[in-house]
């Protein structure tokens, strides 16, 4: 018996498809969590949100989301900047200046200087 390639083929596409879409809805989800820490942020403090976008940072890195990795990776130095952080805050804005000027995002290296 001969396995039907067409119908293995399209079962499989159909997975890739699936994967695709639950990835860009993640991403999608936490660039809206992002937008939410950030409101917070302004809010409430550093202390409270610096979890959020270290958490927030990674799953963009592992979603390969780089404009809102880089969002949140200026977020992390503004909160250790006003915990008097200096050398973290230092280390992570020059990381998040220099991904948006690699993605050619001039808004965000603005905003980051």
């Amino acid at each position: 018996m001969r396995p039907n390639f067409t119908r293995l083929s399209l079962l499989l596409f159909a997975g890739l498809v699936a994967l695709s879409t639950c990835q860009a809805a993640n991403t999608g989800h936490a660039a809206t969590e992002l937008d939410r820490t950030i409101e917070l942020y302004r809010a409430e403090g550093a202390v409270k949100t610096l979890p959020d976008f270290e958490r927030l940072h990674v799953l963009f890195e592992q979603n390969d989301d780089r404009v809102n990795k880089a969002r949140a990776e200026r977020y992390m130095g503004e909160c250790h900047w006003r915990l008097g952080h200096y050398d973290q805050s230092r280390k992570h804005l020059e990381s998040a200046l220099a991904d948006f000027h690699q993605l050619g995002e001039p808004l965000g290296e603005g905003k980051t200087l």
